[in-house]
């Protein structure tokens, strides 16, 4: 269990860092730059923000630019590639009217999966259906429980609206929503991510703290190509590790009744003519 754990650590290590595609970069040196979609970015964020931010000057990257930042790639922080929002605040006082919805909370978003087997509803207002809702491609992240949590919404179910628990990030331009999960995962795991929370006993990833994300930004091409690869080896991981615990599991039955066995005196009996 803990070789899978450690495996699993080292793929999401690999990946982000871009040793995953090494072999890849080399066929393609010098034609594949992540310089096209930081740009498209920026300039979507002036179309799509409201117009009290749009003259606000996205937050920089918090830490310094790594020294093995692989050709074409940027430092960049989620700010400047992504809109990040939290969701609404539940007040069934105050809430009594609109559309009574579904919404996304904390517990239904676990690593790269999003349970829908038991959504609370809420009342969300016309004016609020646009702000707090989910669209496929969004990735959520937890702000509270295990902040940074985070999973890919990709289905049309229409409307799947989200909680204030919840941050909604949404690229604003091409790029895989699984890549940036596969870096709060990596980070997350090798406790990098601590770096960002706020509080001392209670942690809480706050917005700021989240727009203030740094991550290494490859071309889109070469994110799709990571995140493939890496895709393919997590499941692995996992077909493994239930393989694991299926086998555990009879141990522990055969254990148990070699034990019980041994209490009645039969393991002599069986050994002894």
């Amino acid at each position: 269990k803990e070789l899978i754990r450690r495996f699993r650590q080292a793929v999401l290590n690999a990946a982000v860092t871009g040793k995953l595609t090494e072999g890849w970069r080399r066929e393609h040196r010098g034609s594949v730059s992540a310089h096209g979609a930081f740009e498209e970015a920026l300039s979507r964020r002036t179309e799509r923000w409201p117009a009290d931010l749009r003259t606000r000057k996205p937050r920089p990257p918090v830490h310094d630019v790594p020294d093995d930042l692989p050709e074409g790639w940027l430092w960049v922080s989620l700010d400047q590639i992504a809109s990040c929002a939290l969701g609404k605040m539940l007040d069934r006082q105050k809430h009594t009217t609109g559309s009574e919805l579904p919404y996304l909370r904390n517990l239904n978003v676990q690593w790269d999966r999003i349970e829908t087997g038991d959504l609370f509803t809420m009342y969300f207002r016309d004016e609020e259906l646009l702000r707090y809702s989910v669209q496929s491609g969004d990735l959520l992240v937890c702000e509270g429980g295990e902040p940074g949590r985070a999973a890919v919404w990709d289905t049309t179910r229409d409307p799947m609206m989200y909680q204030k628990a919840l941050h909604r990030v949404r690229l604003l331009c091409d790029a895989s929503p699984r890549w940036l999960m596969y870096n709060l995962m990596r980070d997350a795991g090798s406790g990098h991510l601590e770096d960002y929370y706020t509080g001392s006993t209670i942690k809480h990833f706050t917005g700021r703290s989240l727009s203030g994300y740094s991550l290494r930004f490859p071309s889109p091409e070469e994110q799709y190509r990571i995140v493939s690869i890496t895709d393919g080896l997590l499941q692995l991981a996992d077909e493994i590790d239930t393989h694991v615990d299926s086998e555990l599991g009879v141990l522990g039955a055969l254990s148990g009744a070699t034990l019980s066995k041994a209490f009645r005196g039969e393991l002599i009996q069986e050994v002894v003519p």
